[in-house]
């Protein structure tokens, strides 16, 4: 598979990438609109992101959506095959199976991350087609449509957990869902630049509505999203590491036949600089069930075998448009393209396009021949057979479908039932249930439960309202703030104190004693961060928390159930040498985790100083800056005379004899005649970016004149202020 520069662009002119990323697979991220149809992309500006990548790529302009339910057509996008062959074609069939191979399981077994964004409606809690049951290893969003149709919702799923965190830091409800869907995939992306990822986003808008300003200013929403994404990607320098898709559910047309052409044609864009080649347009007839082949084909991965859909490689790799070069021939696809419906129990709608796009309809009761003459879909062969025949692959295995290696059926569901009214659920967050709610007044605040910075505003704005008792804000407060393990005192006050839980020093600990420790920070604060763990701490992590990261460089693991939203301003940190780099990521991968945008500028030592003056600029757009450097330690001294921001200098035990472990680093940044220069001590990466991200919040903060503990309106994020704390002696 060519995967070349483009003709005529030298190497030289690309965008630095990110020099962190050491694996060669590309990361794909899949932008999936309900009910954007072709008409909706035009040419005049109204959805500028979306055009600007459309120039830039490849688009389909004889699209057609996977079904005319947009349900199903996120299914065929998914899974690679058509309606014919999907699991979801009865209307007693609501969930994926566990034999159903999905593009995430395909691309995890190829060693990416993964994660689904929005709306889901392939399979509930408790069965087989549960997003974490079908290759996602992270999932936030609507479990169904129905949860869908409310844009301003109570809560979320957040893997198999209820996500109602939505309260701003002025006490107010900040939950319209596609700017959470936004911040999520944005968030996502940020934290997983550095290691190939699939990113699965799919959008409610524009939606179903044929009002002409409801639906351009959901289209606009939508279009937001989009320049989000790109520029996020752009911002983590991995854009060009990045296969994106864009794509439309359809089924939003005004004909009330839902086999019209107006319903099933969508937009349809592949992007991937460098790699895709930008020729403008292809009319040759697709379906949304050629983007798995697609995908894979372009990632150089294995996929599953026996697709309907096709890969689309032929009309964007490098060559294939070249002058006086023949156009690869595309791969014959069997059959056509094949749609149904079943507008009432019992009926089916089949329509049909050939391999030429020429379109044959039949329609008729289920069973009946004239209905599906030509469907050539009777069995995975291709023979021809009644609607009957199609019908008798609901609820079984399809034989045909052969999993790629590495991925394996699973049978056991999970997550947690819908949740469902209940008396007293403001117990655990000790406040009284608004009025009109339904619940019970007589509710009291558990004295096990941890107080929360969101909690403790949300029960002071109640108190000031006068829904709350003095006694119960009281009681609340007095919540014991520590859990006895025997071995450890873990503080569960730490973040409405510090704006950050307690951070875990994992040196000197069991496995098992930082894994109790873990878990009770997660269910107090929903985030742990867990400094210099060994491969035996970070097995035993993520053997009982699967979706937890180690950083392995960093010596550091990460674990979290919500993203925090990204404060403005960067942090830089630099590192003088490549020997350095262990604790420069630990100071990254503490900052970033805190809410923080991370640049970094590596191996610029004072040995080769026209490697610093370069990236200076990079240096003086920063808010902080932290320098981590061995040997003499020389390059906080020549920063900190070059910039005036403020400056963190950490000393590294890299050096030879004399250098006694870092003690002579230590000192020579202590008596550094740069102004401004802050040290910490040997090695603390950590610490350098805890304080940096104090720092960064003070700026944030004074910039949108808000508290610098709170967020902003997009939600609580920390601000990690003060001294450095950790969970039990080190």
């Amino acid at each position: 598979m060519a995967r070349g520069v483009t003709a005529g662009q030298p190497p030289a002119t690309r965008p630095p990438g990110n020099l962190h990323r050491r694996s060669p697979l590309p990361n794909v991220v899949i932008l999936v609109a309900e009910g954007w149809v072709a008409s909706d992309l035009a040419t005049n500006g109204a959805s500028p992101n979306v055009e600007r990548l459309a120039a830039e790529g490849v688009r389909w302009t004889r699209a057609y959506a996977g079904a005319p339910s947009a349900r199903v057509s996120r299914e065929a996008l998914l899974t690679g095959h058509h309606s014919g062959h999907g699991r979801l074609r009865g209307t007693n069939v609501s969930s994926l199976a566990n034999e159903d191979v999905t593009v995430a399981e395909v691309f995890r077994a190829a060693g990416h991350r993964t994660a689904a964004v929005g709306v889901w409606d392939l399979g509930g809690n408790r069965t087989p087609g549960h997003p974490l049951r079908q290759g996602f290893s992270d999932w936030f969003g609507f479990l169904d449509a129905r949860e869908a149709r409310e844009l301003h919702p109570k809560a979320f799923w957040r893997n198999g957990e209820v996500f109602d965190n939505l309260i701003d830091t002025r006490g107010q409800l900040a939950n319209y869902a596609p700017d959470w869907f936004a911040r999520f995939a944005t968030n996502y992306i940020q934290v997983h630049e550095d290691h190939p990822f699939l990113l699965y986003v799919s959008h409610p808008l524009p939606g179903g509505s044929d009002d002409p300003g409801i639906r351009s200013g959901h289209l606009a929403v939508w279009d937001r999203l989009v320049g989000a994404v790109v520029r996020e990607l752009e911002q983590s320098r991995v854009r060009r590491e990045t296969i994106l898709v864009v794509a439309g559910t359809g089924a939003a047309g005004r004909s009330s036949d839902p086999l019209a052409e107006s319903r099933l044609r969508v937009p349809l864009l592949f992007s991937w600089p460098g790699r895709i080649v930008p020729a403008g347009t292809q009319d040759r007839p697709v379906a949304l069930w050629d983007v798995l082949p697609t995908v894979v084909e372009l990632a150089g991965i294995p996929g599953p075998r026996s697709l309907d859909g096709v890969s689309l490689g032929f009309g964007m790799l490098p060559g294939t448009n070249a002058p006086g070069v023949a156009p690869k021939a595309p791969p014959p696809r069997a059959g056509g393209l094949y749609w149904e419906t079943t507008p009432v129990a019992g009926w089916r709608v089949p329509r049909l396009r050939d391999a030429a796009g020429h379109q044959r309809t039949g329609r008729g009761s289920q069973g009946s021949p004239a209905a599906c003459r030509g469907a050539l879909l009777g069995d995975r062969r291709g023979s021809p057979g009644p609607c009957g025949a199609l019908g008798s692959m609901e609820g079984r295995r399809d034989p045909g479908r052969r999993l790629p290696r590495g991925v394996r059926p699973r049978g056991r569901p999970v997550g947690h039932p819908r949740p469902r009214p209940r008396q007293c659920r403001d117990r655990r967050r000790g406040a009284s249930p608004p009025p009109g709610s339904g619940r019970s007044a007589a509710c009291t605040p558990s004295l096990n439960h941890p107080m929360t910075p969101p909690d403790a505003l949300t029960l002071l704005e109640r108190f000031r309202q006068g829904q709350v008792p003095a006694n119960q804000v009281l009681h609340a407060f007095q919540a014991a703030p520590v859990v006895d393990l025997g071995f450890a005192a873990v503080d569960q006050h730490r973040a409405l104190r510090k704006g950050f839980p307690e951070v875990i020093f994992g040196a000197g600990k069991t496995p098992e004693q930082v894994v109790a420790i873990a878990a009770e920070i997660l269910a107090a604060d929903g985030r742990v961060l867990t400094t210099r763990v060994t491969r035996d701490h970070a097995s035993a992590l993520q053997k009982r928390f699967p979706e937890a990261i180690h950083h392995e460089t960093a010596r550091c693991l990460t674990l979290e159930k919500s993203p925090l939203p990204r404060r403005p301003g960067v942090i830089a940190v630099v590192a003088a040498g490549t020997t350095d780099l262990p604790v420069a990521e630990e100071a990254v991968v503490t900052a970033e985790f805190m809410g923080n945008t991370v640049r970094r500028v590596y191996d610029v030592g004072v040995a080769g100083l026209h490697r610093l003056l370069r990236r200076l600029p990079d240096l003086q757009s920063a808010n902080v800056v932290i320098v981590v450097a061995g040997m003499e330690a020389a390059l906080p001294s020549v920063v900190g005379g070059l910039i005036g921001k403020p400056l963190i200098g950490v000393p590294t035990s890299v050096g030879y004899g004399s250098h006694f472990g870092g003690l002579t680093a230590l000192l020579g940044m202590l008596n550094s005649c740069a102004s401004g220069l802050t040290v910490v001590n040997i090695d603390n990466g950590f610490g350098a970016g805890y304080a940096a991200s104090g720092i960064n919040a003070l700026v944030a903060a004074a910039s949108a004149d808000v508290p610098a503990a709170g967020g902003g309106p997009a939600g609580p994020v920390p601000a990690a202020t003060g001294e450095v704390s950790q969970a039990g002696p080190p």
